[in-house]
């Protein structure tokens, strides 16, 4: 959640996602709140991400919606 301002949740994250896909994983990253995250995370090739930056919690009627308009958008979230 730090890794923005903390070098040693820079070294856990870019660790934790290498391990993942040595392992053959895709990895999620959880709680991304801002563009310079997300924009670290791609540098990591982190290949998925969710948290605010992406969207709040949206109630189920409006989710259709929201995948629609943003399709794009969260198919590249991290390119």
């Amino acid at each position: 959640m730090n890794m923005a301002t903390d070098k040693d949740d820079v070294v856990i994250v870019r660790a934790t996602i290498d391990l993942g896909h040595h392992f053959g994983l895709k990895v999620v990253a959880e709680g991304v709140e801002d563009l310079k995250t997300k924009k670290m995370l791609s540098t990591f090739n982190c290949d998925l991400a969710q948290g605010y930056h992406i969207s709040r919690p949206l109630p189920t009627v409006e989710i259709t919606r929201w995948l629609r308009k943003y399709h794009n958008r969260i198919t590249n979230v991290l390119r």
